[in-house]
């Protein structure tokens, strides 16, 4: 059966309600969505923000492979071929903890943004 255009994406609404109420419990964000009309619990809820952390978890660990690279680099002495190499491990443990490439990149994309957000 084709899915409507009215449809609503749950997840997104529980992480655009999860962004906007960082206080709240995941309980209290079901009772926001609710009554907004989305028909989600507070578990599911918690899934959403537990897989959230993760990405973020998995930005960080490549954002760390990425600098530890870069100080081995042959400009201060070390081997150019651990350096390819580390960060490849850093980049396909981020596609795994994102759930896929495209989480990935999107996931890169707002650490981008939020890099640039506290530049400025």
């Amino acid at each position: 059966m084709a899915r409507s255009k009215e449809e609503i994406n749950k997840s997104q609404a529980i992480r655009e309600a999860l962004k906007a109420n960082r206080d709240k419990t995941p309980s209290e964000i079901a009772e926001l969505l609710k009554a907004k009309g989305v028909d989600v619990n507070g578990q599911y809820v918690s899934t959403i923000k537990t897989n959230m952390r993760k990405q973020r978890r998995a930005v960080r660990t490549v954002r760390r492979g990425i600098r530890r690279a870069g100080r081995k680099s042959r400009i201060l002495g070390g081997n150019p071929t651990d350096n390819g190499l580390q960060v490849m491990t850093a980049a396909l443990e981020l596609m795994k903890m994102a759930g896929g490439l495209e989480q990935a990149k999107a996931a890169l994309a707002t650490v981008e943004e939020i890099g640039k957000a506290i530049r400025y």
